[in-house]
């Protein structure tokens, strides 16, 4: 039985292949069935699952896969049973993939056709009154042509005035969109030319690629689009000129040169397996910010055995301890200190409140995407920055429209002053890598209040 498998986030995201076979492999490797990009989509292992038919069934299989494989988001060990529906995560940040089997199609049972048979009175028998109608009906025989052909006439000529219209109408929208598309090609060639000349190259290529698919998108309009397909494009291509402008406002290098070094790559052993993630120095003495769930097993709540840390554009693991998680199990938030005495690059300062932030302001994340496939043990590590729009506010949560795929967990999230608003946790699945989830910086003061280095600002 067929099985269709729709890739939902990544940089395959919006392909789909139908598969026939008994094993179907998924990873990056050239030889899997359902291949995925071996540059972008890090979190893929090489053969990271296997989808194994079972008569009208499917299994899915983890293949030793680095970081996990995961079933409607819980992380299976074994054999489990696929269903209509069912979303895959290949690994907790990494692409998902919608499963759908296709039953065998059922030929339709056709009844035989009764035949109609006209009968007609007898001529030799027929009334007056019938011979009557006869003759009526005869005499405007004609006129009854003529009418039908004027009907068929005027119907052809209403279709193809409503044809002339809508393909009229069909032409102004596209050439619309076109002109958005231009619009935003334009601002983005901007921030790709500040983000070359700040050497950053990482989110200069997402916006490259995201733009080339949305561009592709829109030369795809065809006039028997529906009206709720164009309007949906000519809403995500506003979205995206409002928040390129935004981000072409923000001084993207200054930001970067104030904090980078304070960004450090964490590495972490969490009941045995190893996980990749994000923090950042907040004093000299080397205390970090990061997630809790980066330093606590949110399945057996112990903590790590392993713990370190390396500083941006550094090559030296340094050893780190827990220093303290938010009192409130609910804030993914935790403390971390290096062992190694020295002094620390921090970040310029941490809001108190976010009093001042309003959805719509222009946003950039610094931090470590895709982890665990950076170059490690003797090599120096680099920031990736990413930058986008604030979507939603809330008491326990800041909800960023990212341009590109947000950064991995612990990332800080910078306004416009370069200070630090929220730490991202998590994002949206289903939104493509678009809506990164965040904890407000408001509740990360309480826990650095008291301190004399503590870098708050107002």
């Amino acid at each position: 039985m067929p099985i269709e498998l729709r890739i939902l986030t990544g940089a395959r995201g919006g392909h789909r292949e139908r598969f026939e076979k008994p094993i179907v492999a998924l990873g990056r490797h050239l030889q899997c069935d359902l291949r995925f990009d071996p540059n972008t989509d890090l979190d893929v292992s090489a053969r990271h699952a296997e989808i194994i038919a079972e008569g009208n069934s499917y299994l899915l299989r983890d293949c030793g896969s680095t970081n996990g494989t995961f079933l409607d988001g819980r992380r299976i060990t074994g054999d489990e049973p696929l269903a209509e529906g069912d979303v895959i995560w290949l690994g907790a940040e990494g692409p998902h993939v919608e499963v759908h089997v296709i039953a065998p199609s059922v030929s339709a049972v056709r009844g035989d056709a009764v035949g109609e048979t006209l009968v007609r009175p007898s001529s030799a028998r027929a009334s007056t009154g019938e011979r009557v109608k006869l003759a009526v009906r005869e005499e405007t025989a004609g006129m009854r042509r003529f009418f039908a052909l004027v009907a068929v006439l005027l119907a052809v000529f209403v279709g193809g005035a409503a044809y002339w219209l809508g393909h009229r109408d069909s032409h102004s929208q596209t050439a619309e969109l076109m002109q958005l598309l231009a619009q935003s090609d334009s601002t983005a060639a901007t921030i790709q030319a500040r983000l070359a000349a700040a050497g950053d190259t990482t989110f200069a290529s997402a916006l490259r690629r995201q733009h080339a698919e949305l561009a592709e998108r829109v030369r795809s309009v065809t006039p028997s689009a529906t009206q709720a397909e164009v309007d949906s494009l000519r809403s995500e291509l506003r979205r995206r000129q409002v928040m390129q402008q935004g981000i072409a406002l923000l001084d993207l290098s200054s930001i970067s040169v104030k904090n980078d070094s304070a960004i450090a790559f964490l590495v972490t052993e969490l009941d045995g397996k190893p996980y990749g993630g994000t923090a950042f120095g907040v004093t000299p003495s080397g205390l970090l910010v990061t997630n809790r769930h980066n330093v606590r097993s949110p399945l057996t709540g112990r903590g790590p055995t392993r713990l370190a840390v390396k500083y941006a554009n550094t090559d030296v693991f340094l050893h780190a301890r827990v220093a303290q998680l938010s009192p409130d199990s609910t804030v993914d938030l935790a403390l971390i200190q290096v062992d190694e005495p020295g002094s620390y690059p921090v970040v310029s300062g941490v809001a108190r409140s976010l009093d001042s932030v309003r959805a719509g302001a222009p946003v950039v994340a610094i931090g470590f995407p895709h982890a665990l496939d950076l170059p490690m043990d003797g090599n120096v590590v680099k920031t990736s920055l990413t930058a986008g729009t604030i979507s939603k506010l809330l008491p326990d949560l800041l909800q960023v429209d990212a341009y590109a795929s947000h950064g991995s967990s612990g990332t800080p999230i910078f306004d416009a002053h370069g200070w630090v608003i929220g730490i991202v946790y998590g994002g949206d699945a289903q939104s493509g890598g678009r809506l990164t989830y965040a904890v407000p910086a408001s509740k990360l003061a309480p826990m650095l209040a008291g301190g004399a280095s503590w870098t708050l600002r107002p």
